[in-house]
């Protein structure tokens, strides 16, 4: 796999998507939450780091998606029945390879 590359896991439900990655977007957690998210999906938002809860908010923005799942090398999404892959998958994909490149960038600076 290359640098931020991206390979794309086609769920037998054609409502869900994943998302998976070379390098970690998050630390070692799990973070579940549906749109409308509700009071505690912000809160356990908040104990995120900057980089994982900012794709989380960047992925909810995007018309159509109903849940987002997040691991360490994980995004899975799931759409409502409505929506259009093609439109979720590309805007996606830009926002979790700009994830991955700022995660790298925060890490170099630290070092």
């Amino acid at each position: 796999m290359a640098e931020h590359e991206v390979t794309i896991y086609r769920h037998p439900n054609p409502e869900i998507r994943s998302f998976l990655t070379r390098e970690p977007l998050s630390p070692p957690t799990l973070w579940v939450g549906r749109r409308p998210f509700k009071s505690e999906d912000i809160a356990r938002l908040k104990r995120l780091d900057l980089v994982a809860a900012q794709l989380i908010r960047n992925l909810a923005d995007i018309p159509g998606i109903e849940e987002i799942r997040l691991k360490p090398k994980e995004i899975r999404v799931k759409k409502i029945p409505d929506a259009s892959w093609e439109q979720i998958e590309a805007r996606a994909l830009q926002d979790i390879r700009g994830a991955l490149r700022r995660r790298k960038l925060h890490l170099v600076s630290r070092g």
